[in-house]
């Protein structure tokens, strides 16, 4: 799906695209566990041998080998959102994992349940056990080939309890059938598995630092800093909604609640900041160019200092129609979110 500029694997020549088909003469195996095999080779300093299909330019493909030494990387990626592909932080490499069953581990849950080569998983849902109090973001996921979320779907199943159950939905034969199946925990020394999120288990805490002014001068100063920081960040974030940052990742007034809540409990001092993010959010959005806020009108007031005179009432009428508008629609919409009526794993 894309290789990283100036890895192993972009200096090897691996283009997106590749169909990876093995790896030093032998089937690459479980795509999920395939980065861990190829950072074992990299800490033994082992070559790599990699074989693709490449799709040529006049539609056939054709078999290229690509040989590169794997570095030992010192970073975890794990996907956090829907459709992201699967990586190889040694090599470099991100690829799609598809939706069809190749090989059933023997004895395991999918093959007493009877789970086949072939089936193709169309759907998941993550049914929590009895008072589980955690929460899972994506309960319900959905598998295709605009949706290749099994890597999304590996990633949460690390996390939840042991009571927990996942109800697959497969497809044979163009018939569909509902499967329940139990996680367990695999031994690696008995089916050779290994543990792919080594975070599972724990639940880690940030490492923080209280800065105290020792003056008022001081204070007033780390005050101004962070406020001018917080501006930026409303801006950076609103200049990337809807291209990194989804719609759905907005909130209303039961979020503001929630997140104050939270804030009030880490202490004064937390709180405060947590009303210098939300004063800054309020004063962008209300100095935004929307016609009925104090951005529109300072747009007037900019147009007739320009001109000379004001802007025809009809004119002026018509915009702040169009503004109370789209007001109200983002206010509906942030409270679908914030009442789960809208999803936010869109």
């Amino acid at each position: 799906a894309a290789v990283q500029q100036d890895s192993p694997a972009a200096i090897a020549g691996v283009q997106p695209g590749d169909f990876l088909l093995s790896m030093n003469g032998d089937s690459i195996g479980d795509p999920i566990e395939w980065p861990d095999r190829v950072r074992k080779l990299a800490q033994s300093k082992k070559w790599i041998a990699l074989e693709v299909n490449r799709p040529s330019k006049a539609g056939k493909e054709e078999l290229v080998t690509l040989e590169m030494m794997p570095r030992i990387p010192d970073w975890l990626e794990a996907p956090q959102t829907s459709n992201t592909p699967m990586s190889c932080p040694a090599l470099g490499i991100a690829y799609h994992v598809v939706n069809f069953v190749h090989r059933v581990v023997p004895n395991s849950p999918a093959d007493k349940a009877g789970i086949r080569s072939l089936d193709e998983i169309i759907r998941a849902e993550i049914i929590k056990g009895q008072d589980d109090p955690r929460a899972i973001e994506y309960n319900k996921i959905e598998f295709s080939e605009e949706a290749r979320n099994w890597p999304l779907f590996i990633q949460l199943i690390q996390s939840i309890s042991p009571q927990s159950e996942i109800l697959l939905t497969v497809k044979r034969h163009d018939e569909e059938q509902k499967i329940t199946l139990k996680p367990y925990i695999p031994d690696p020394a008995g089916d050779g598995l290994v543990m792919y999120y080594p975070y599972r288990g724990f639940e880690l805490q940030a490492i923080k630092r209280v800065r105290y002014a020792r003056s008022i001068r001081e204070g007033l100063r780390m005050g101004w800093d962070k406020t001018v920081e917080s501006l930026g960040m409303v801006y950076r974030f609103l200049s990337k909604i809807g291209g990194q940052v989804p719609l759905t990742a907005m909130g209303g007034p039961i979020m503001i609640a929630k997140v104050s809540y939270f804030s009030v409990l880490e202490g004064a001092g937390q709180f405060l900041v947590f009303l210098t993010i939300l004063s800054a959010n309020l004063a962008v959005l209300n100095f935004l160019p929307i016609p009925l806020l104090d951005g529109g009108h300072m747009l007037f007031l900019a147009y007739e200092g320009i001109r000379g005179r004001p802007p025809r009432e009809r004119f002026v009428v018509a915009l702040h129609m169009i503004g109370f508008v789209f007001i109200i629609g983002l206010m509906l919409f942030v409270f679908a979110l914030d009442l789960g009526l809208i999803p936010r794993n869109l």
